[in-house]
């Protein structure tokens, strides 16, 4: 049985099977230092509502995946009514269900 695994994977002992090309390498590491400053500069300018809701999420320890997509799809409500999430309520949540219907 072959496995499904791309020409970088890494082998039971840790070793690349292909190692990447020396130029893509580079890339990589530059691509990941940018990633890491701006996952750091997203973290400090989050809103408390924000913030609140991912302690919240953490607490009733839902996964990293369902964090990120809760947050999302507050992110996306909040966009549609142009509006932060604090002032929205009942009106626009049942609104918002109808334009995701239709």
């Amino acid at each position: 049985m072959r496995l499904g695994l791309n020409r970088y994977a890494v082998s039971s002992s840790g070793e690349g099977l292909n190692s990447p090309p020396p130029h893509l390498s580079a890339i990589a590491k530059t691509w990941k230092g940018c990633l890491q400053q701006f996952h750091f500069v997203k973290e400090l300018s989050m809103t408390p509502v924000r913030q609140r809701m991912t302690e919240d999420m953490q607490v009733r320890n839902l996964s990293p995946h369902t964090r990120t997509s809760y947050v999302q799809q507050v992110s996306l409500f909040a966009r549609y009514f142009n509006k932060s999430p604090e002032v929205l309520g009942p009106e626009e949540i049942r609104a918002y269900q109808v334009y995701l219907t239709n």
